[in-house]
Order: C-alpha cells, then sequence, then structure tokens
C-alpha cells in the first residue's frame, strides 16, 4: 500500500508539474517577454528624447537673406530687402540676414536661440565667420543684433545696441515694424562700411 500511495502522489505531482508548464509557466513567459520589449521600447525612446540636443530645434538654416514669419513685411519690401542684402553680400563678402517670427521658439530663451541658430546657420563666410543677423520676435517684443567675430571691429556690441535704441525700437513703438527693420538693416549695413553716424 505504501508503494502504490507512493507511486500516487509521485503521479500526481508528475501531472501537476505538465500543468503547471502548459499553463501558468507559460502565460507568464509571454506576459514577461511582452513586459520586457515594453520596458525596451520606453527605455530606448527615453534614451532618444535624453540624447536630443537643443540645437535640433533650430529651424534649417534659411535659403534666403530675409525670413518673414510673422507678415510684417510686404512682399514687395521683403523682395527689396532681399535683393539689397545680396547685392550688399556681393560688394563686400559680408553677410547680413534678418530672420522675423512671432514668437522666439518655446524652450529657448532669446539669447540662447539666438547664438544657437547663428552658430548652426553659420552666418558669414566659412573661415571668416564675416556675418551679423538680425532676429525680431514681434509678439515677444524681443529683438537682437547678433555679429560673427569677423565683423565685430565695424559692428561692435555698442554700435549694435545704438541701432536697435536709435534706429528699430522708435519706428516699433510707432507700429512700423517694416520700417524699423529696413532701418536697422541700413544702419548695420553702414556700420560695417565704417559710415554709420547714429
Amino acid at each position: 500500500r505504501r508503494s502504490t500511495s507512493a507511486s500516487s502522489r509521485l503521479l500526481r505531482r508528475r501531472s501537476e508539474r505538465r500543468e503547471e508548464s502548459t499553463t501558468g509557466r507559460r502565460g507568464v513567459g509571454v506576459t514577461g517577454r511582452r513586459a520586457a520589449a515594453l520596458a525596451a521600447a520606453l527605455f530606448f525612446a527615453a534614451a532618444g528624447l535624453l540624447a536630443a540636443s537643443p540645437d535640433d530645434k533650430i529651424p534649417p538654416a534659411p535659403g534666403r537673406y530675409v525670413t518673414d514669419r510673422a507678415g510684417v513685411l510686404s512682399p514687395d519690401r521683403a523682395e527689396a530687402l532681399n535683393t539689397r542684402l545680396e547685392q550688399y553680400e556681393k560688394e563686400t563678402s559680408n553677410q547680413i540676414i534678418v530672420w522675423i517670427d512671432r514668437r522666439i521658439p518655446e524652450g529657448f530663451v532669446l539669447e540662447d536661440f539666438v547664438v544657437r541658430a547663428f552658430k548652426k546657420w553659420g552666418v558669414g563666410q566659412k573661415g571668416t565667420n564675416n556675418g551679423a543677423a538680425l532676429f525680431v520676435f514681434v509678439d515677444d517684443r524681443k529683438m537682437r543684433i547678433e555679429v560673427g567675430y569677423g565683423l565685430e571691429g565695424s559692428l561692435p556690441d555698442i554700435t549694435a545696441h545704438r541701432i536697435q535704441e536709435e534706429e528699430i525700437l522708435p519706428r516699433f513703438r510707432d507700429n512700423d515694424y517694416a520700417g524699423g527693420i529696413e532701418a536697422g538693416v541700413a544702419g548695420m549695413i553702414a556700420a560695417t562700411k565704417g559710415e554709420y553716424k547714429g
């Protein structure tokens, strides 16, 4: 009887193991693999977000001298200003661009965006960095003139500030954004030629 009882217990254990292996453990295995795959996907997604540089949020380099995303320049005035800056570069090899938008892109403050965009776009000639850019954000009421080191001698920070305060801001305050931008560009060009009087 003991032998029969022991055999019965052994058979029941084997049967229970087979049932466990075909139900519970298999189910846990599938669930575990799915959980592992989901965890891996979330990990790599998070790693991609962490690896993204702020420079990746900077718009591509503009294809024209004047980019007006805020619509403050009429097509004729935008084209005339673009032509003027194109001719200026042909005559001097210096490059001036204008970037107009409604707001500073999310995640940036003015100086951070301007510095990063100026560097990423490579304003000016390669190797000489003889470029300058006028950035205007209409709804934020902010602007900045950024100057490459190749033009800092003729367009230093103090002159750039004067152009903003004396040429651009008074016109902006009169809601004449187009006039302020044109006057700012004229002042920048004059300064790089040693002709700006203020």
